[in-house]
């Protein structure tokens, strides 16, 4: 299956289950309950997947096409793979030095 095709049955899943429209801060708060039970048990997949599953859902709701959202993805990965960035530090994210990129919310 492609990603195209997973995100396609996955957002038509998601709204026969939870309803139509952008819903927002549901999404959002399901995804921060999701990211307490990873910092609960950081190496059970599933609930790693889950954050995937309600992300690619949330970009349907905002508008965005399967299309779109596999051809960000790559084009990220792109973008990330030319950024420089911190160096990591235990227990701290690391971020890419275009500060005016963080500033422009492009980052």
């Amino acid at each position: 299956m492609t990603i195209k095709r997973y995100i396609r049955h996955l957002h038509k899943w998601a709204v026969k289950m939870f309803g139509e429209g952008p819903r927002v801060e549901p999404v959002l708060k399901h995804i921060e309950s999701e990211l307490a039970e990873i910092r609960g048990n950081p190496t059970d997949i599933m609930e790693w997947v889950d954050v995937i599953m309600l992300a690619m859902d949330g970009a349907c709701r905002a508008g965005h096409s399967p299309k779109e959202i596999s051809d960000a993805l790559q084009a990220k990965l792109v973008l990330n793979r030319i950024r420089e960035w911190d160096a990591p530090r235990e227990g701290e994210p690391c971020f890419h030095k275009c500060k005016t990129c963080r500033d422009d919310n492009n980052g």
